[in-house]
């Protein structure tokens, strides 16, 4: 079905993957299409495209994402590749996030959301030349706003890069 679909197009498709992690499986699922129609299909990384607001970033980039993402390198590999200064939440950390992610936004709980990104994110504040965090989970943007909304976290002085937004506006 996708042969007869893309086999009969000019132009290429733009493709758009909203999920960072899924990103990490992008190469593995094109070698398994036909030469041709890979060929049709104009794959726009969100990951590349978030990137590209860090290059001429001054002061150090976090990434907040989901334990697959992190565990992939998709960011860690390309910031430093661009010769980005960031740096890794903790592990403690990054277990809370995935809780405010999964116990708290995807099961529709504020407050579990709130009190683990709280435990996650607390230390941001104090982060000595922390200008720039790139929210690599669709989840992330809302956590943010919840943390900001609440007056619990005051992550205002930073910019948020959303990579979904980013790559929409590219």
């Amino acid at each position: 079905a996708l042969a007869s679909e893309f086999g009969s197009l000019e132009e290429p498709v733009d493709v758009f993957i909203s999920c960072n992690t899924a990103h990490a499986f992008i190469p593995g699922a094109l070698r398994l299409l036909p030469g041709h129609l890979e060929q049709k299909l104009s794959i726009h990384s969100m990951v590349a495209i978030a990137a590209e607001g860090c290059t001429q970033e001054e002061g150090k980039t976090v990434v907040l994402s989901t334990t697959g993402t992190r565990k992939s390198n998709l960011y860690k590999n390309i910031l430093e590749s661009r010769k980005v200064d960031m740096f890794e939440i903790s592990e403690e950390s990054q277990a809370s996030l995935m809780a405010a992610i999964y116990d708290g936004i995807k099961n529709g709980s504020d407050h579990q959301a709130i009190k683990h990104g709280y435990d996650a994110l607390k230390s941001l504040e104090q982060k000595d030349g922390l200008s720039t965090i790139i929210a690599a989970c669709t989840e992330i943007p809302i956590l943010l706003d919840l943390l900001q909304d609440s007056n619990i976290l005051s992550l205002g002085k930073f910019r948020v890069i959303d990579p979904v937004v980013e790559v929409l506006d590219h």
